[in-house]
C-alpha cells in the first residue's frame, strides 16, 4: 500500500470536491534560479467550508504569458476548461477529519528528483484538533495513476482574487480529497479536500 500512496493521481478533479479557497505561491521564471526550482516549499493555511474527511491536496498550475499588447493566462485549474495537464492529487496515507470553519495548516516541500519530477513532502494538520497526517509523494514523468472520468459538477463557490501576475509563468495547487479543490491564477495554489462525494 505504501507504494500506491507514494504515487500522484493524475486526472480531472471535480470542482465540487474543493472545500477551501486555494493557497498560492508565485514563481517568476524570468528571475528565479535553478536552485529555487529544485527545492521550494508552499505553506498551507485553509479555512474549511465543510465537515468531512480530507484525503489529500490537489495541485495544478497557471501560467501567464506577457505580451506587447495583452497578457495571456493558461490555467489548468479544475474550474477552467480541461487541458492535457489535468490536475494532480497528492494523497494522505489516512484521511484527516475536519469540521466546518476548522483551520487546516501544514506545508508541501518539493525536492527535485532524478526522474524529472519532485519528491513532495506533505504535512497537514487540523489546527483545531492537533491531529496531523504526512506523506511523501514521488512524481515521475512516466509513472502516474490516471483517472479520466470528467463528471459535470458545479464550480466551487468562493470569492477569491488571484495575486498580481508573476511574470512569465507560475504554478497553482489546490487540495484534493473526497470533495476539495481550488481555482487557478498566476501562482501555485493549494486547497483542502473532503471525503464526501468525490471520485478519490
Amino acid at each position: 500500500m505504501a507504494f500506491y500512496f507514494s504515487q500522484p493521481v493524475v486526472g480531472p478533479l471535480p470542482p465540487h470536491t474543493i472545500i477551501a479557497p486555494p493557497v498560492a505561491k508565485a514563481f517568476d521564471f524570468r528571475s528565479m534560479s535553478i536552485a529555487e526550482l529544485q527545492r521550494f516549499e508552499i505553506h498551507l493555511h485553509f479555512q474549511l467550508t465543510a465537515t468531512t474527511q480530507v484525503h489529500g491536496i490537489a495541485l495544478w498550475f497557471d501560467c501567464t504569458f506577457p505580451g506587447s499588447k495583452r497578457e495571456i493566462l493558461l490555467s489548468t485549474s479544475p474550474t477552467d476548461p480541461l487541458t492535457h495537464w489535468y490536475q494532480v492529487r497528492c494523497m494522505l496515507r489516512a484521511p484527516l477529519a475536519v469540521g466546518s470553519a476548522h483551520a487546516l495548516t501544514g506545508s508541501l516541500r518539493f525536492e527535485a528528483n532524478e526522474s524529472r519530477g519532485y519528491n513532495v513532502h506533505m504535512t497537514v494538520t487540523n489546527a483545531n484538533t492537533g491531529v496531523s497526517q504526512t506523506n511523501v509523494v514521488v512524481t515521475q514523468c512516466a509513472l502516474h495513476h490516471f483517472q479520466y472520468a470528467t463528471p459535470a459538477q458545479p464550480a466551487a463557490n468562493w470569492n477569491w482574487s488571484p495575486p498580481a501576475a508573476a511574470g512569465l509563468g507560475a504554478a497553482a495547487m489546490g487540495a484534493a480529497g473526497d470533495t476539495a479543490g481550488s481555482t487557478g491564477a498566476d501562482v501555485p495554489m493549494a486547497s483542502a479536500a473532503d471525503g464526501c462525494g468525490s471520485e478519490v
